[in-house]
């Protein structure tokens, strides 16, 4: 492990000695005695702070992606509050051994904190707290349940056969939604419904198909814009006795929508429904 050295932050984070590929990863937030807690979360980074500053930095920079193994830190937002109810789990049938919800395996390899997370690179991404609950029209309770139903039926199963799965994002609160720009208000990934996801070095076409071929249901499976190569991603639903096994493509290119030649939908026409299967030649 390489040696923790002690670095005191000053007003201005343009003289910080962070590498540049690890400075455009920090947030200064503001001074304030560091917690015990946070000293624990930071154990094994190469460096720790000084009891008057804090900041937030991403163990893993310049990425968005989560492994199911990775150790992910949260922001300090996302938490219970007076008005969002802490969804207490038990390890065991005893009340002296609750563990912290955000503790809690949801499906065989993710915990809730990592389904929650979201490594987003707008500073504002800090401010938000996306705990399931935070939006009155949701119950937190049934956003888990949505979630584990989700991970149980589809996601374990993926992962098992793609072990290089990366989640991109899944439970969102409407205001992270809007932030990212996600589709509309009223979106599957507001109620844990939905993931999106990739699988490293490949390609979004194959897993694709061998998500049609292979799981027994699922709400809606989306090829999204396979064009952009390494940045086209996969988004799937689970809705329990919804499961309608809706097919879409979306591509802003011409040729790959001629070639299917369906029903488009969306302002921009972008959107395309029926697709039985991902043809990578397209591409």
């Amino acid at each position: 492990m390489v040696k923790k050295k002690t670095i005191t932050l000053e007003p201005d984070i343009e003289n910080l000695p962070f590498t540049e590929d690890l400075q455009e990863d920090i947030i200064l937030i503001s001074p304030r005695k560091v917690t015990p807690e946070e000293i624990i979360m930071e154990e094994g980074l190469p460096w720790y702070t000084d009891e008057n500053t804090s900041f937030i930095i991403e163990k893993k920079s310049d990425t968005q992606f989560i492994y199911p193994t990775d150790e992910i830190i949260l922001n300090t937002k996302t938490k219970p509050t007076e008005k969002v109810p802490e969804l207490f789990i038990l390890s065991s049938g005893s009340l002296n051994e609750i563990t912290s919800p955000l503790e809690q395996n949801i499906g065989s390899y993710y915990k809730l904190k990592q389904l929650i997370s979201y490594n987003y690179e707008h500073p504002l991404y800090y401010e938000l707290n996306n705990y399931p609950g935070i939006d009155k029209k949701y119950n937190g309770e049934e956003i888990v349940q949505n979630l584990r139903d989700l991970m149980e039926n589809c996601v374990d199963r993926i992962i098992e056969a793609y072990p290089n799965f990366i989640l991109i994002s899944a439970y969102r609160s409407l205001e992270l939604n809007r932030m990212i720009g996600g589709s509309h208000d009223n979106n599957s990934h507001i109620k844990g419904c939905a993931i999106d996801f990739k699988v490293s070095e490949e390609h979004t076409s194959y897993v694709f198909n061998w998500c049609i071929q292979n799981l027994p249901e699922w709400h809606e499976l989306m090829w999204a814009y396979p064009e952009r190569g390494n940045k086209s991603w996969i988004h799937l639903s689970y809705k329990k006795g919804k499961n309608i096994k809706s097919t879409t493509l979306a591509s802003e290119r011409e040729n790959i929508h001629d070639s299917y030649d369906g029903e488009r939908r969306g302002i921009k026409k972008e959107y395309q429904e029926g697709i039985k299967n991902a043809n990578q030649n397209l591409v």
